[in-house]
């Protein structure tokens, strides 16, 4: 067992993790195949709990479809990063 405290290694990645899924073609295609997934097994608007979703890249990718997402995250850090986001409709919570 570790004695990692999750919290603080999650704030340390800061905008950083918001930039991550489009760091580099793997990661790109990581957010295109799971944003495909979402878009084939999702109903085309709905309420969504995005649980763990940092920075809220999906979060964002499905409220501009219509959704009504909430986005909770064990970051604090993480959440503010995703309230700093222009057009973000979904609504955080810590």
């Amino acid at each position: 067992m570790t004695d990692m405290d999750l919290r603080r290694y999650y704030d340390e990645f800061g905008e950083s993790e918001w930039e991550r899924l489009d760091r580099d073609p793997v990661t790109r295609m990581e957010f295109e195949n799971t944003t495909d997934y979402l878009d084939q097994y999702l109903p085309d608007s709905g309420r969504v709990l995005d649980a763990g979703g940092a920075a809220g890249r999906y979060s964002l990718w499905l409220a501009e479809r219509g959704h009504d997402v909430t986005l909770v995250d064990f970051s604090a850090e993480q959440v503010r990063s995703h309230a700093r986001r222009p057009r973000s409709a979904a609504s955080p919570i810590a």
